[in-house]
């Protein structure tokens, strides 16, 4: 299933009806003063992250839900795109909203990719390769980058987990 809705293209006060990847855990929490228990996680997708609010109803159906989601998990979300202090934010209210796990996704809608053409930078990777003289040297890289299986997949890693180009 394609996203049909991007981070990028959110705007508050607006109700959102897509996928989304889980980024980061937070906690889950007791409303003060009332039953049920609410948790934020960090969703994202190709085009950026925000936080999401879950306002659960009852303790035990939000604390089972939560217990079920697991950094990674791609999850469908129907809900509302709130700004709060200055920042967009995803809020689902158990029973007006949904959230739920998707099995069914593109994982190319979650990482951010180059916009560079790879054919190019393989070529040019492939040429500094060439350029090493160094025996020792020489041996470690014919080691990596001789065996096509990890060439291929080396190409289509990010070069890093976060920030600094975490794309592919």
């Amino acid at each position: 299933k394609m996203k049909s809705e991007f981070i990028k293209d959110l705007r508050g006060g607006v109700d959102t009806d897509s996928l989304y990847a889980i980024r980061f855990k937070g906690s889950i929490n007791k409303y003060k003063g009332k039953p049920g228990m609410w948790f934020s996680l960090e969703v994202g997708d190709k085009t950026g992250d925000l936080p999401l609010k879950y306002w659960g109803k009852t303790a035990e159906g939000t604390q089972k839900l939560f217990d079920s989601l697991q950094i990674g998990d791609v999850i469908h979300v129907i809900g509302e795109a709130k700004e709060y202090q200055g920042q967009l934010e995803l809020n689902v209210s158990e029973g007006l909203h949904q959230l739920t796990k998707s099995k069914s996704y593109e994982i190319e809608d979650f990482l951010q990719t180059t916009e560079k053409n790879i054919d190019e930078l393989k070529l040019s990777l492939d040429n500094y390769l060439k350029s090493v003289k160094e025996p020792n040297l020489r041996k470690v890289l014919d080691a990596f980058f001789g065996d096509k299986e990890f060439y291929g997949q080396f190409c289509h890693c990010p070069a890093a987990m976060g920030n600094h180009h975490n794309y592919v």
